[in-house]
């Protein structure tokens, strides 16, 4: 089974650096997968300490009041959808209240306290969430029982908001001084096609069974949100080239 390929260059520092990181989470859940790659996988993660340690030195975000105002609103939104959501699993109605459970599930597949992580984690994590509740039709189904799709629209909005803003930011810091994180990336990807040539290779030689099989498709669906993320970047810098005049007729 083949890895699904990526345009790693497409990829923000911020997006890059988390996307390896959950190349590397994920692998690590399986021992035996995780024992077989142990040396692909121990090289990526070096290549992926030197990204951040030199994109950290060289980028260092002051945050503004607007960056400010953006995480807090996110926090609010998530914080609020929670116990929102948390109060409809009490509800007298069954229908609702099985709703209510679906969705509680799959936030507490991101853990306790997705507000308090590191800012790029968070904006990765809350990208996932509302892609997953936007795009998937048992959770989008859930949304529209409890009527939360103004928490959802709210959520999105604001994550992108804050994504778009420390990006931005990031790019200001850079001008002055061009830092080797470029350079490092190349190596990083080097690192990553290794590392997914052992595992295809490794699934040939067990003959597309588990748990090679299934990492590859677990790591597949990996993949093929951020290439959604990647797909939607580009759809939206589209239409903002073709002007305001699209933008005004929309609601």
């Amino acid at each position: 089974m083949a890895i699904v390929t990526i345009h790693l260059k497409m990829l923000r520092n911020s997006e890059y650096m988390q996307f390896l990181k959950n190349i590397l989470e994920l692998l690590s859940r399986e021992a035996v997968v995780s024992t077989n790659v142990l040396a692909q996988t121990s090289t990526l993660q070096n290549c992926l300490n030197e990204v951040e340690q030199s994109w950290m030195v060289y980028h260092p975000i002051d945050f503004t009041a607007e960056l400010t105002d953006a995480d807090e609103r996110r926090d609010r939104a998530i914080i609020g959808i929670k116990q929102v959501v948390e109060g409809f699993t009490h509800h007298f109605d069954t229908t609702i209240a099985s709703a209510a459970q679906v969705l509680a599930a799959h936030i507490a597949g991101f853990g306790t306290r997705i507000s308090k992580n590191n800012f790029l984690y968070e904006t990765n994590q809350l990208t996932r969430l509302t892609y997953a509740w936007t795009n998937h039709t048992y959770l989008s189904d859930a949304v529209a029982m409890l009527g939360l799709g103004a928490w959802l629209a709210e959520l999105q909005t604001v994550n992108t908001i804050f994504s778009d803003q420390y990006d931005n930011r990031r790019d200001d810091a850079a001008l002055s001084k061009r830092p080797s994180v470029t350079t490092l990336r190349i190596l990083a990807n080097k690192a990553y096609e290794d590392l997914c040539a052992q595992l295809e290779a490794l699934d040939i030689i067990h003959q597309n069974t588990d748990p090679y099989a299934v990492t590859i498709r677990i790591l597949n669906v990996l993949i093929g949100e951020y290439k959604t993320l990647l797909v939607r970047r580009a759809a939206n810098a589209s239409r903002k080239r073709k002007g305001g005049e699209s933008d005004a007729g929309e609601v």
